[in-house]
């Protein structure tokens, strides 16, 4: 199995379980990781500080790959009022056009009621998917520091592709 596995993190603990992901799916084939990044240049400061309230502003620094390619493609993204960053939002518009994949939302949220409803947002984004192929890990900032935990989360969720 081909997977990807592209992330936003503002303060690293997407990262950590990006990595996490990478691991895990690496031992089921090749997996390739791609951290989203905001396009640098001084003219953006502004827009990367207003594309927190107007996600259409904002600019991938990264041409996307081509993703027929790969059997599984995974999104992490923290969780800011209620849905995902930003750039994870510019990368969903990319991804409601591709069909017949697998596809893992992963997610640290604060509050529960925000995490339920970056999730529902998510899948609302990508309904043109059968629901089957598209999965959720959810999982709570005080999880996030729970390795053995994160490691369960994330093997369990892997074993449900097939």
């Amino acid at each position: 199995m081909k997977s990807l596995i592209m992330y936003y993190s503002h303060s690293g603990n997407t990262a950590r379980i990006a990595h996490k992901m990478l691991h895990a799916l690496s031992a089921k084939g090749n997996a390739e990781l791609l951290e989203l990044r905001h396009r640098d240049s001084k003219r953006y400061k502004i827009r990367h500080f207003l594309a927190r309230f107007f996600p259409a502003l904002t600019e991938l620094s990264e041409n996307l790959p081509d993703f027929s390619q790969y059997d599984l493609i995974c999104l992490g993204s923290p969780v800011w009022s209620g849905k995902p960053a930003p750039l994870a939002l510019k990368l969903l518009s990319h991804l409601k056009t591709v069909k017949g994949k697998h596809i893992i939302y992963f997610q640290i949220y604060g509050l529960k009621g925000s995490g339920e409803s970056a999730v529902n947002y998510v899948k609302k984004i990508l309904r043109a998917h059968e629901p089957a192929k598209i999965k959720a890990l959810n999982i709570a900032f005080k999880e996030a520091h729970d390795e053995q935990k994160l490691d369960i989360m994330i093997k369990n969720m892997i074993e449900q592709i097939r």
